[in-house]
C-alpha cells in the first residue's frame, strides 16, 4: 500500500492535514469521509503515514 497526504475539511470548516496508507486515494477518500471529514486533495507522498492516536 501507499502513504497519501491529504487536506480535507472537518464539520466546523477547519482544514486538517495529514498522511495516511491505502491501496488508492479513492480508499483514503473512503477513509476520510467515515471519519467525518470531507477530502480537498490527496496525493500520493513518500512520507509515512501518521497515528491519528494520542501519544503514549
Amino acid at each position: 500500500m501507499a502513504n497519501y497526504a491529504y487536506k480535507a475539511r472537518n464539520s466546523g470548516g477547519q482544514l486538517v492535514e495529514g498522511v495516511l496508507e491505502g491501496a488508492t486515494s479513492g480508499a483514503v477518500a473512503d477513509i476520510l469521509l467515515g471519519q467525518g471529514v470531507v477530502p480537498v486533495e490527496i496525493r500520493e507522498t513518500k512520507a509515512a503515514a501518521k497515528s491519528s492516536g494520542a501519544p503514549g
